[in-house]
């Protein structure tokens, strides 16, 4: 098909063809009234015309007039076309002067890593926009022939443009949609099945990056369980190559779920886990490997370990504190601890408080105002220094309820941490104590390969009857007593314990995220 000669909608002069596709042309034109040159996008009447195009071009040209931001084209207009030559539809948008990334692809253009991620930045940036529009704009076909760069330098990746929006989504990303679009290669699992969201964009980019730091197309590169393998064929940093892998992870629950939660772990370097208010637990993941790390909080840093779990809280509620304060009022023992408080205090100020006035009263002022400063102070120190009670059969009760033998280590009396690191070949439990010498020193409960792992366990919170006594006339005196809630991973037949000195949330998190790295479904007991 030659090039219309005839005036769209009588003021845009055709100027030559930059792309085509089953029934739809796109065009550089030159408007006749402001002498800018625009994008027109055809929708041609053919005997290869099918009613969902007509759907998906008139969902681009609605979203395209909702937009507005400098890295989207600009929505110009929209009207009918019905020439000698041509029948259908047409929209006209913004022309940005710059070059398709495919196009420095297939000249053999190399980009640095840091290159990379700064492209990265800039896109999830789009992204969030869009994701964040009303209603949600998912793009659902990012590649590199729909991404544009233009002052490029030989630091900088220049400016970054995302076009065509001929596949889009409008729609909450739960809602899915019916129609299967987007390019192979660079679309999520889960497009193959008529289903969006949001993190359906993020495979796209990672895909996309992977693209740039290979230097090979996604679906040329090999791949086991639907992850694409690219280790092999770059040369950059682990963290950015575990960030890339969970950008692209073929499974919704390990993907990142949203552009924020990508682009922070991204800028900081640390794929960490947000974890439960008023935890000190310290769980890291990659794609790899998860490590937690589950602080008993001690003896010569117990201040400074109290003072962290303050400064946690006030960051993590900075900016949503009311949206919050269920978490952490729900709290195992927040009420308890609330309802005791105020009872002593009562109690005190009857009790205490007023003889002490009494007395005060017929001290010399001098004496009286010392007394007062002397009480502050040793108030104040018992309410900023918390008690961290550590129980070592306690703990050895709830780490290793399996085992009948007893760490043979000389003089403990306490642990500082325990320590669980799984990667792709093994699963270590370990824990940290302090030595005679006064320095750290680490204990290897098991080292067993990671395919022992068997199953997750939790324990929701029970009762049993115990015996407390015998009354006068020989009968059995029982008491009702609560069993918290447990968490095991079991490895073999052994199980082992992740749940000593932690709440109830702190449980169901670690559940949850040992679950989605292992792919192994919580029983629940």
């Amino acid at each position: 098909m030659t090039l219309p000669k005839e005036l769209f909608n009588n003021r845009y002069q055709i100027k030559k063809e930059l792309g085509r596709n089953t029934g739809r042309r796109t065009f550089l034109a030159q408007d006749l009234e402001t002498k800018q040159l625009v994008v027109i996008k055809l929708l041609i009447f053919n005997d290869n015309f099918r009613w969902d195009d007509l759907k998906l071009f008139e969902r681009e040209v609605e979203t395209l007039k909702s937009l507005s931001h400098p890295a989207i084209p600009k929505y110009i207009e929209y009207f009918s076309v019905d020439t000698p030559s041509i029948k259908g539809f047409a929209f006209v948008q913004s022309y940005i002067n710059a070059r398709p990334l495919q196009e420095y692809l297939d000249s053999g253009r190399t980009f640095s890593e840091s290159e990379v991620k700064q492209l990265a930045k800039s896109l999830l940036l789009v992204l969030d926009y869009l994701h964040s529009h009303q209603p949600p704009v998912i793009h659902r076909d990012i590649k590199p022939s729909n991404i544009l760069l233009v002052n490029r330098s030989a630091h900088h990746i220049g400016d970054v443009y995302l076009v065509d929006f001929g596949s889009v989504q409008t729609a909450t990303p739960h809602n899915g949609t019916m129609t299967i679009v987007g390019t192979y290669g660079y679309m999520a699992p889960e497009q193959f099945a008529g289903k969006v969201s949001y993190a359906s964009d993020l495979y796209s980019l990672g895909a996309t990056l992977i693209h740039l730091v290979t230097g090979v197309e996604p679906i040329d590169l090999p791949s086991s369980n639907l992850q694409i393998q690219f280790e092999e064929a770059v040369n950059i940093s682990s963290t950015f190559r575990d960030w890339l892998k969970l950008m692209t992870h073929p499974s919704l629950n390990k993907r990142f779920n949203s552009v924020q939660s990508a682009l922070t772990a991204l800028e900081s370097g640390e794929l960490t886990i947000k974890k439960p208010p008023l935890s000190n637990i310290s769980l890291k993941k990659t794609a790899d490997c998860i490590n937690i790390c589950i602080p008993y909080g001690s003896f010569p840093s117990t201040k400074k370990s109290y003072w962290q779990v303050i400064n946690n809280i006030k960051k993590d509620y900075r900016q949503a504190w009311y949206g919050k304060i269920f978490d952490m009022v729900s709290l195992r023992g927040f009420w308890t601890w609330l309802i005791c408080v105020f009872l002593c205090s009562v109690i005190a100020i009857i009790c205490v408080g007023f003889p002490m006035i009494a007395f005060l009263m017929v001290l010399p002022e001098s004496i009286r105002y010392l007394v007062l400063f002397l009480a502050a102070t040793s108030v104040i120190m018992s309410i900023t220094t918390p008690n961290f009670s550590f129980n070592l059969k306690d703990f050895y009760k709830a780490t290793i309820p399996d085992e009948k033998i007893r760490f043979d280590i000389k003089n403990l009396t306490y642990v500082d941490a325990l320590h669980l690191n799984i990667n792709q070949q093994d699963i270590t439990l370990a824990f940290t104590y302090p030595s005679q010498a006064q320095t750290t020193e680490n204990y290897i409960i098991f080292k067993q390969p990671r395919q022992n792992i068997s199953k997750i366990t939790f324990e929701n919170k029970s009762y049993k009857i115990i015996v407390t006594g015998t009354d006068e006339n020989g009968k059995k005196q029982t008491e009702q007593k609560e069993i918290p809630p447990r968490l095991y991973i079991w490895v073999d037949q052994n199980r082992y314990g992740l749940n000593y000195k932690l709440s109830t949330p702190e449980l169901y998190w670690l559940a949850e995220e040992l679950s989605y790295f292992l792919d192994i479904p919580i029983t629940w007991e």
